[in-house]
């Protein structure tokens, strides 16, 4: 069985998360393009991140749900 990640966006930890590129709206530390672990479901992680408070952290058009 392999290991489950926590999203970066959203901190949900499922066997539905995988590693991939991201751009942050607000670069970190100078770094827009990141290789982080992060939802496969991006309207479902959408919506854990503003249901915690959290701006939508990436420049995506995905809508929460």
């Amino acid at each position: 069985m392999s290991e489950m990640l926590a999203c970066a966006i959203c901190g949900a930890e499922s066997h539905d998360v995988r590693m991939g590129l991201i751009e942050w709206r607000a670069p970190i530390d100078g770094v827009r393009f990141d290789f982080v672990p992060r939802c496969q479901d991006r309207t479902a992680c959408r919506t854990r991140c503003e249901a915690a408070g959290e701006e939508w952290p990436v420049p995506e058009a995905t809508r929460a749900a």
